[in-house]
């Protein structure tokens, strides 16, 4: 599942905080993050990111599920890769 440029520009410093192993002190179990269009309501979790509301979104239905390995692998991103 292909996610759009405006929910996933939202998405992505999340979703590599959390690939890395990393998590956010402030929040316990969930992040509830919004597109900028401010048409899509995500939670994020360890697991997954899922779609909480999507208010006339042509791309993006409630419910809608994004596993961090189609994250990874939708980003070209490798953990492997040296830091520069």
């Amino acid at each position: 599942m292909k996610i759009c440029p405006a929910l996933y520009h939202t998405i992505y410093p999340y979703a590599l905080t959390i690939i890395e192993g990393g998590w956010f002190t402030w929040a316990k179990q969930t992040i509830i993050v919004q597109c900028p269009k401010g048409n899509v309501w995500v939670n994020i979790s360890k697991d997954n990111i899922i779609v909480n509301r999507a208010r006339d979104c042509p791309m993006h239905k409630e419910q809608d599920v994004f596993l961090f390995s189609e994250f990874i692998s939708d980003c070209n991103y490798n953990p492997d890769q040296k830091k520069v």
